[in-house]
């Protein structure tokens, strides 16, 4: 007996096989798709009319280290981050233009030094010869007089009256330009003392300004993310360090079109990754800045936006130049339309 290796089916019986209906579960998750695409469609061209979306930086008041001469850096006491006090070392940097003005400066005090000793010694020779010129003015006045008299008598030949004539001129001649010469070294004294203590004065300030190359740091804070290395030279009015200091705040660009207004005092949720707070916009500012490139969408142009400054009212440290999510729940301002609209 010979049995079929398979089993055919005949094509005569398939219209009355029963079939199998299937259900509309795949038909809505479809429709649920179609949904949540369109959804999300409106939430990105017009969500930010409705929902307050914004982005922000946490900033801190900073004070900027620069150097006002060339500068080359030997050593450095800190690290990025660092906490810091008023008064501490920072690095310890060279200056040969600021040594050689600190020279320059001594050497100038030296030299006028120098002329207002020379001056002094002069000035003492010539109050010393003053008194005796006037002492022979007197006498050689005296003198004058007496051949005058005589003269009148006619018993004094008129040499003799010209002679005394002479001598009154020479002692009165050299009392005068000892007085004078007396009066000018006193003033170029008094001119050049003063210029020693502005020279002076200019030094100290130097020097207090260059400490010997030791830069401290002018407040107490956070050593920012730049830190010189040693070796580095700086130019004139280039930044070397940023000293960070103060409470921590957010600095937020506003949205164009929101549907309601946006008022100092008004509570908004602050979010960096799993940190939530609370804030209050404490200030917004009459200006309008670019939005920065970490906020920017690829696929919209993002123009200017106003700045708004929110304060954290939550005790979270937020790390600084941090960039954070700035939003507020819609049953807020729907809340408080309906308060005024329906007043209890």
């Amino acid at each position: 007996m010979i049995s079929k290796l398979k089993h055919r089916p005949r094509p005569d019986t398939h219209q009355n096989e029963k079939r199998t209906e299937s259900g509309n579960l795949g038909r809505y998750v479809y429709l649920l798709m179609l949904a949540a695409l369109a959804l999300g469609m409106i939430n990105f061209l017009w969500g930010d009319r409705v929902f307050l979306r914004a982005d922000g930086l946490v900033l801190r008041d900073g004070h900027m280290l620069s150097v006002t001469s060339i500068s080359r850096v030997e050593t450095v006491a800190v690290r990025p981050g660092q906490s810091v006090v008023e008064g501490e070392l920072l690095y310890q940097a060279a200056s040969h233009e600021m040594l050689t003005n600190l020279t320059d400066n001594s050497l100038r005090v030296s030299e006028l030094s120098g002329r207002v000793a020379a001056l002094r010694a002069r000035l003492k020779m010539v109050e010393a010869l003053l008194p005796f010129a006037s002492e022979q003015q007197a006498r050689a006045t005296e003198h004058a007089q007496a051949v005058t008299a005589l003269a009148d008598r006619g018993t004094v030949p008129v040499r003799q009256i010209d002679e005394a004539t002479t001598l009154v001129y020479a002692a009165r001649r050299e009392t005068a330009l000892l007085t004078s010469e007396q009066q000018s070294l006193m003033d170029e004294i008094i001119e050049l003392t003063s210029a020693i203590q502005e020279v002076s004065r200019a030094k100290i300030a130097l020097e207090n300004h260059y400490g010997n190359g030791m830069v401290r740091a002018p407040i107490s804070g956070t050593v920012g993310d730049q830190v010189p290395s040693v070796g580095q030279v700086f130019l004139p009015g280039a930044p070397v360090a940023e000293i960070i200091s103060g409470e921590p705040y957010i600095l937020t660009y506003l949205p164009r079109d929101y549907v309601f207004p946006i008022v100092i005092g008004m509570e908004v949720s602050i979010a960096l990754g799993r940190i939530d707070a609370q804030g209050v916009v404490e200030e917004i500012l009459p200006v309008s800045q670019s939005v920065p490139t970490e906020f920017r969408n690829v696929f919209r142009p993002e123009p200017t936006r106003q700045l708004a400054r929110i304060q954290i009212t939550d005790p979270i440290a937020f790390p600084t130049f941090a960039n954070v999510r700035i939003t507020r729940s819609l049953a807020k301002p729907l809340l408080a339309q309906l308060g005024s609209l329906f007043p209890m």
